[in-house]
C-alpha cells in the first residue's frame, strides 16, 4: 500500500459515512412527511365534522344530548310546527302576603286550526272537543277558569263559543254575542306570552323556568325548582327556536311548552325532582 492510496481509502471512508448520514436524513424526512399526511387527514375528518355541526343547530343539540352534555329528559311530541297551533294556559294570580303576586300556569288544551274547523285537544282527558267555528282571534277566560269562550270577532256577525273545562260541553252564543253572562273579562286575550321563571304549579310548590340566551347547544333551557329555592334546579332540556311558552298539567304531572317547534309533553315525577 502507497502513501498515495492512504488517502484515498480515508476518503472513502468520508465517503462511506456522509452515505450513512445522507440515508439517516432521508428516513427521517419521509417519517416528517408521513406525520404531516397523517395530521392533516385527521385535520380534514375533523373539519368534516365540525363544519356540520357547527352549521345544523339541530344536529349539534341532538348529538349533545346523546353524549350527556346537555339534560335530555324523557319527552314527547303531541304536535308539530306552529302553524294554527295555541297553547291554551289559564294564568291565576295569587296574593301573596308581604311580597308580589304570584302566577300559576295551567295548560288545558292545545288548540288548532284545521280545514274542519277548531279542535282543542284536551291536555287532562283523553279527549277531542269541535269546536263550530272555522277560526278565532282570542280566548278569554271565566274568571273561576271553569269555561273559555273562542271568539271569531272577523265574522259578520261575530261569533263567539263557550267551552266548559270539566265537562266538555260546547255552546255557541248567538250571532253578534261574546257575552256569555257568567262572570269574567270576556274581551281580554288569556295569552300571556314566555313565562320567564313565573310559571309557578297550580299547587304553587314548584316553580318552571325557560330562559333564553346564547348558548352552543340550543336557544334556551328549561328546568324547575321548588317554590323559594331557586338553586335547588332540575334541569329537564335545551331547545332550539324563541324561548317557548309554558303551562303545568293541572295534577303537576307533566309540564307542556309549545314554540314554532311544536307542542311538547314532559312527564313529570316531581318526587325526584329537586
Amino acid at each position: 500500500m502507497t502513501l498515495g492510496q492512504y488517502p484515498l481509502r480515508w476518503h472513502g471512508d468520508s465517503v462511506a459515512g456522509q452515505r450513512v448520514e445522507v440515508g439517516v436524513s432521508h428516513h427521517y424526512k419521509r417519517e416528517q412527511r408521513r406525520a404531516r399526511i397523517i395530521a392533516l387527514i385527521a385535520a380534514a375528518v375533523l373539519l368534516a365534522i365540525a363544519v356540520p355541526l357547527f352549521a345544523m343547530p339541530r344536529l349539534r343539540l341532538d348529538v349533545a344530548e346523546t353524549l350527556g352534555v346537555v339534560p335530555n329528559h324523557d319527552r314527547e311530541e303531541l304536535l308539530s310546527g306552529a302553524s294554527g297551533l295555541e297553547l291554551v294556559v289559564l294564568v291565576e294570580e295569587i296574593p301573596v302576603e308581604f311580597t308580589l303576586p304570584i302566577q300559576e300556569y295551567t295548560a288545558v288544551y292545545v288548540a288548532e286550526r284545521t280545514s274542519d274547523g277548531v279542535v282543542l285537544h284536551d291536555l287532562n282527558i283523553n279527549r277531542n272537543i269541535s269546536v263550530p267555528l272555522q277560526r278565532y282571534d282570542y280566548i278569554s277566560a271565566a274568571a273561576d277558569r271553569s269555561s273559555i269562550l273562542l271568539v271569531d270577532e272577523q265574522a259578520r256577525p261575530a261569533r263567539a263559543v263557550l267551552v266548559t273545562i270539566a265537562s266538555g260541553e260546547v255552546r255557541e252564543l248567538p250571532p253578534g254575542e261574546t257575552d256569555p253572562g257568567i262572570p269574567g273579562d270576556w274581551t281580554a286575550d288569556i295569552f300571556a306570552g314566555t313565562a320567564g321563571c313565573n310559571a309557578v304549579s297550580p299547587d304553587g310548590n314548584w316553580v318552571a323556568c325557560a330562559t333564553g340566551a346564547p348558548r352552543v347547544f340550543g336557544d334556551w333551557d328549561l328546568y324547575i325548582h321548588p317554590a323559594g329555592q331557586s338553586k335547588d334546579k332540575t334541569y329537564l332540556m335545551n331547545g332550539l327556536g324563541s324561548t317557548p311558552i309554558l303551562g303545568w298539567a293541572a295534577d303537576e304531572s307533566a309540564l307542556y311548552l309549545q314554540n314554532e317547534e311544536g307542542v311538547i309533553k314532559i312527564p313529570l315525577d316531581l318526587d325526584d325532582a329537586g
